[in-house]
């Protein structure tokens, strides 16, 4: 089963800092940010009681510290 997870990352010009967009992912997306490709269905990441889709806690964490790495620039 193959899963794709998309994300909204915005950039803020006033800060100079990249960020994880929830809010939008909530009303642009309607939360279904996680396509899977054998069914051809978009999918929710949170699924309830603490579980996540595909592990799409562990992934946004990663995102989000590369996000972090960019602020700090330690990308340099």
């Amino acid at each position: 089963m193959t899963k794709n997870h998309y994300f909204i990352v915005s950039y803020d010009t006033d800060t100079g800092e990249w960020d994880l967009d929830n809010d939008a992912e909530t009303s642009l997306l309607d939360n279904k940010t996680i396509y899977d490709n054998d069914t051809g269905q978009w999918q929710t990441a949170y699924l309830g009681d603490g579980e996540y889709n595909d592990n799409d806690d562990d992934i946004a964490g990663k995102l989000y510290m590369a996000l972090k790495q960019l602020n700090n620039g330690d990308n340099q």
